[in-house]
């Protein structure tokens, strides 16, 4: 059976995990850890936010959307003052 190699980080923290992995037979150790990581990197900061119609916004898109849209919606630029540049398509 070959053995696996790991690179060990300097953190002492996953120095020791990836330690234990390396010792352990079982799948259930590896999926533990894989599903910890994974729970970092996948829950949502931010809890459900509600449209101005009414619906909620519960995905990371539709709240990046309602976000956006608020924004949109609250701020103004002063474009008075610019030149406005021509482009060409050749």
């Amino acid at each position: 059976m070959p053995s696996l190699f790991f690179n060990l980080p300097n953190t002492p923290f996953i120095n020791r995990k990836c330690q234990n992995l390396s010792k352990s037979n079982s799948p259930h150790d590896f999926w533990h850890l894989a599903k910890s990581i994974s729970n970092n990197f996948t829950s949502s900061s931010f809890p459900p936010l509600f449209n101005p119609d009414g619906t909620t916004a519960i995905s990371s898109l539709s709240k990046a959307e309602l976000f956006s849209q608020t924004f949109a919606k609250n701020s103004t630029l002063d474009d008075s003052g610019l030149v406005q540049t021509l482009s060409f398509s050749l």
